[in-house]
């Protein structure tokens, strides 16, 4: 963790630097890139009683635990805290323990979710399905729990999926016939939004099509509309116009909701993204020179089998001795 002093210090320094280009209102809006703000309980405390004099506004990310500890709520709530986003992962409890959420105890998601609200604090979150645990049933159970939690619209509703070089992916990748992974995973397909582990309580095909349901239902219009009339009304009540702002456009640009017709949400298969890369061939020397940087990167075979590269990564930067 940094100094207290020196975060202080940067906030001051950053509001002077903006001070002829931005309107005090905003100069006053803060938001802390770590991501878990609350790693350290005591250094929470004492930067938010740091913070409180400056009389800011500010939105970090934090675990469940933070949350769900009223007093702390109090403290980030006096020193200015308009938005937290919490990791809840999942209401099956067998996905929290697989992932080692231990803190994440489902049936006070609710009460936690309310104090917060209460003291001028939204909470967004995602959700992640898990393909080693996660049955169809449950899948279609996230609407209902949504409701039940309060927080009744997610910000992202993902496949858990394992991050290549972490112990997680390694130990998938040493499994063998049955494979982990599915046939022809690219390395585009391990951002979360494509399953790229082949799912263990359910054939793939009856997986996917709880998770498409589901994509449908809880990103629809009228959910949304329902959050809003659940969280802006209080919000406003109380004088926290940003909390109230940050919900309106989170949930005006989600989109459609409905699941893309054109997407299989299946490794090997799935329609690319729809980032572009600025080069063209008059960028490179060669096609296998253009390949290289250009075309997806394999991870798994034709039968999920990790390919012998991934398994020994070797380190690019070496780190620097502090």
């Amino acid at each position: 963790t940094r100094p207290v002093a020196t975060v202080i210090r940067d906030i001051l320094a950053g509001q002077q630097m903006l001070a002829e280009t931005m309107p005090r209102r905003a100069r006053r809006i803060v938001g802390f890139c770590d991501n878990n703000i609350g790693g350290n309980l005591s250094y929470l405390r004492g930067l938010c009683e740091a913070l409180a004099p400056l009389r800011l506004q500010w939105y970090g990310a934090t675990t469940f635990n933070v949350i769900a500890n009223a007093a702390l709520v109090d403290t980030m709530a006096r020193s200015g805290c308009r938005a937290l986003f919490v990791g809840l992962e999942s209401f099956n409890p067998a996905t929290l323990a697989d992932m080692r959420k231990h803190q994440n105890v489902i049936h006070k998601m609710r009460s936690a979710l309310d104090q917060c609200r209460k003291r001028g604090i939204l909470v967004i979150s995602g959700l992640m399905v898990s393909p080693l645990s996660d049955t169809p049933e449950d899948i279609r159970d996230i609407p209902k729990n949504l409701t039940r939690s309060g927080l009744e619209v997610p910000t992202f509703l993902c496949f858990e999926s394992p991050i290549p070089g972490t112990p997680h992916f390694h130990k998938l990748g040493r499994e063998t016939r049955p494979f982990a992974f599915m046939p022809n995973v690219l390395l585009r397909d391990l951002a979360g939004y494509t399953l790229a582990v082949k799912p263990r309580p359910a054939p793939v095909a009856a997986f996917v099509a709880a998770y498409r349901d589901v994509i449908g239902e809880v990103f629809a219009v009228r959910r949304r509309f329902a959050k809003l009339v659940n969280d802006v009304p209080g919000f406003l009540a109380r004088g926290h116009w940003l909390p109230a702002l940050i919900d309106v456009v989170d949930m005006a640009t989600m989109g459609a909701g409905a699941p893309a017709a054109a997407r299989t949400y299946i490794a090997g298969t799935d329609v690319p993204p729809p980032e572009s890369v600025p080069l063209t061939d008059a960028d490179f020397d060669c096609e296998s020179e253009r390949a290289a940087v250009l075309e997806p990167w394999r991870v798994s075979d034709a039968e999920g089998a990790l390919l012998p590269q991934w398994h020994n990564p070797r380190q690019v930067f070496q780190r620097e001795s502090v």
